[in-house]
């Protein structure tokens, strides 16, 4: 069966298969042997398909291998608890009272004389763990046992660290193990005993795995698609799953081309190690992808769209998301209304931190990202091939196939420039409202209004280019299209107001105007007050006098530092708004060029 443009359809039969063999490798951590045996079947399932220029790109990381875990109640009864390390918690061997961590005392360090920590899971994914490690850390305790939040669930997640060894073993054991001792503990002491053996080496090296396809112009866009090989656990859909289907894509456009089809531009094959953990830098997982793109940074202009797949197969509820960059996003949206095959997608933008693609997409690359999530069997031991869905893994691997083929073979790429500005004027538009916000952004939004008002006309224009425009005049376009997208892009980060950092959106900067306005307005009440008044000659000559009244309100060193930050903080804003008038300029004369391009 042929999918968009003559392309085969995947291939479940194939992808399954390709599981299977990663599957039965089994924990793939990063720097460990098993990764690297991973890697190694890749790459000759790629050579079996016809790619012999395959690169290998070797990284140093941070090695840990745990050998195993034992947990023992000791007293009141004899008993032996499943159990599973969290990563890079060190080897060690414990015996002693348990005590329960309470989800509320945040900082508290009073210990009863408990060796080794109880706490339930918590309602953050990652953060609730790390603030139960800290605490146990905080309160001089060998260990710490987290209950998983499902029945019969053993999870690992990273415990931020930043990459280093933890303190202490942190410890999963599932909730009806954790209830249990709960239940213990409210009838009187309880003695445990665990039993930790880890290695850690004292180097390990993962690996980047990339093939190309070249496409018939090699010295414009070309199309990166991309996955991470690592797993804690066995990894059917974290990350058996996406694996086996950018393998399969590969086949089938490989295929395509020994068959005489021809690609418009050429597309790369990326396959990351130690996207789960590694380093020791802040960003302790996304290693191989970083590794990469750091590597390779001189070439992300000619990138015209990264696709990365991360967790795919996940059974209901699982929601089935697809993120995109704003200016793809009714591309892909376009992919579904047009292809039964992957229907019963929700779409969203921007992709958030937390895979693959994140690097890329703050470095302005155009991105699609695939994932099902959340899911309770995410990083458990449950992700396995008894547990997927294999339907929803097929839908991705004709969700890909078909965006991939379609972005690789158009004469013009379907890059929306409007959509972004649109998302642009909200964010301004939001925050020129603001009371007391001392930046004015009504040009701004003039002009990007002004754009909208051209939308009809360029896009017919587009269409006449795509349709009749020669080689060169095609190529301008492109090159327009593409340099727009990648400057709206490095404006995407994260929005950390409160809580941790799930949301991420454009302009992120400008969330620094409620700062500057609420620290101005602290600082011009502090300036209000008498002490705070008076000048720094004065505050020296009363601070040398011991018996002077104004003394006891150390107010001007503070005061002096805020205000420093407060001109750090208009700095970084004003660039932003910057890059947003860079960015408008750039629009606005591209425009008028292809406009008046044929007339």
């Amino acid at each position: 069966m042929l999918g968009g443009y003559g392309v085969e359809n995947p291939s479940l039969d194939r992808i399954r298969a390709t599981m299977q063999e990663l599957h039965s490798i089994g924990h793939k951590i990063a720097g460990s042997s098993n990764e690297r045996r991973a890697s190694e079947y890749i790459i000759e399932s790629l050579r079996s398909i016809g790619f012999n220029n395959i690169e290998t790109m070797n990284f140093e990381v941070r090695g840990w291998n745990p050998i195993s875990c034992n947990v023992r109640i000791l007293k009141p009864i004899e008993r032996e608890l499943e159990a599973a390390l969290f990563p890079y918690s060190q080897g060690q061997r414990s015996s002693g009272k348990l005590t329960q961590i309470s989800q509320i005392d945040e900082y508290g360090t009073k210990n009863d004389g408990g060796k080794i920590g109880l706490s339930i899971w918590g309602s953050q994914l990652y953060s609730s763990p790390t603030r139960t490690y800290y605490k146990a850390v905080r309160r001089g305790l060998d260990a710490v046992l987290i209950s998983t939040p499902d029945e019969g669930d053993l999870r690992k997640v990273v415990v931020v660290e930043s990459g280093r060894l933890l303190k202490i073993p942190v410890i999963s054991i599932s909730m009806e193990d954790g209830n249990f001792l709960f239940d213990l503990i409210g009838e009187g002491d309880v003695e445990l005993e665990i039993d930790v053996k880890v290695e850690v080496p004292s180097t390990a090296e993962s690996m980047n795995i990339e093939a190309v396809l070249e496409g018939q112009d090699r010295s414009e866009q070309e199309i990166y698609i991309g996955t991470h090989v690592d797993s804690w656990f066995s990894g059917a859909a974290d990350n058996c799953a996406p694996v086996a289907i950018i393998v399969e894509i590969a086949r089938l456009l490989q295929e395509y081309v020994q068959n005489g089809g021809v690609l418009k531009r050429s597309v790369r094959f990326l396959f990351f190690g130690a996207e789960n953990g590694g380093s020791e830098g802040f960003y302790y997982w996304c290693n191989g992808s970083k590794t990469y793109l750091d590597k390779k940074r001189g070439s992300l202009s000619k990138v015209a769209a990264f696709l990365s797949l991360d967790s795919v197969g996940f059974p209901d509820p699982a929601q089935k998301f697809i993120g995109t960059t704003a200016e793809l996003l009714e591309f892909a949206k376009g992919i579904e209304s047009t292809n039964r095959a992957v229907q019963g997608l929700e779409f969203y933008d921007p992709p958030g931190y937390g895979s693959d693609h994140w690097f890329f997409e703050v470095s302005g690359v155009p991105s699609i990202y695939g994932v099902t999530f959340p899911s309770h069997l995410y990083q458990t031991q449950k992700d396995d091939l008894d547990h997927l869905d294999y339907n929803t893994v097929l839908l991705y691997a004709n969700f890909m196939n078909d965006v991939l083929f379609k972005i690789a073979d158009a004469r013009l790429l379907p890059i929306d420039i409007f959509t972004p500005l649109m998302r642009f004027e909200a964010i301004l538009s939001k925050y020129s409202k603001m009371r007391n916000c001392p930046f004015d952004m009504t040009q701004h939004l003039l002009r990007i209004r002004d754009i909208r008002g051209k939308k009809t006309t360029f896009s017919k224009k587009l269409k006449s280019i795509a349709r009749n425009g020669d080689d060169d005049l095609v190529r301008k376009a492109n090159r327009f299209l593409s340099t727009v997208s990648h400057l709206v892009n490095t404006t995407i980060g994260w929005l950390w107001r409160v809580t941790a950092p799930d949301d991420i959106d454009y302009l992120s900067r400008l969330e620094l105007i409620e700062d500057y306005i609420a620290l101005n307005s602290a600082i011009m009440t502090l300036r209000g007050t008498p002490v705070g008044s008076l000048t720094p000659e004065y505050v020296d000559k009363y601070e040398s006098q011991p018996d002077c009244a104004y003394n006891w309100i150390p107010l001007h060193r503070p005061l002096a530092k805020l205000e420093k930050e407060r001109s750090k903080i208009y700095k970084l804003i004003e660039r932003e708004l910057e890059h947003v008038s860079k960015i408008i300029t750039m629009v606005e004369d591209g425009i008028k060029e292809l406009l008046v391009e044929e007339r």
